[in-house]
């Protein structure tokens, strides 16, 4: 079951260090409003594109920091396993849309939330569905 889901959008006008400061009030408050004891955050995969990455990286030294000071617990995915929470750890960005919209039980447009419902629920998976 999927609680809530969005996405955080900051303008690419303003600063590097406001919208790193904007990101960690949005994600304290999402914490705040939903207790997670654990985090699911897919590793960063190098690719040609240097800057995204360099952002990327950023994006999640943020979400490290904010699960350190709440004492959550943080699980780091590959690529593969994140693919692999549809069942099948190569499939195409298609795939995994597809396939989870249909698990989850509703329409996924954006592939942002897609590859963020997979790595939570291969995060699930990791940590064994025993837990939940």
């Amino acid at each position: 079951m999927v609680v809530d889901c969005g996405l955080i959008v900051t303008s690419a006008d303003c600063l590097l260090g406001d919208r790193l400061q904007s990101l960690h009030a949005r994600i304290q408050e999402i914490i705040r409003q939903y207790t997670p004891d654990t985090i699911a955050i897919e590793a960063v995969f190098f690719n040609k594109n240097v800057t995204s990455c360099l952002g990327t990286a950023q994006v999640i030294a943020i979400v490290e920091l904010i699960a350190a000071k709440n004492r959550l617990e943080t699980l780091t995915l590959t690529p593969q396993q994140v693919k692999a929470s549809c069942g099948n750890s190569r499939a195409s960005k298609r795939q995994m849309r597809v396939v989870l919209s249909k698990l989850v039980n509703m329409t996924l447009e954006n592939q942002h939330i897609t590859d963020a419902i997979g790595c939570g629920i291969a995060g699930i998976l990791k940590q064994g569905a025993t837990k939940y």
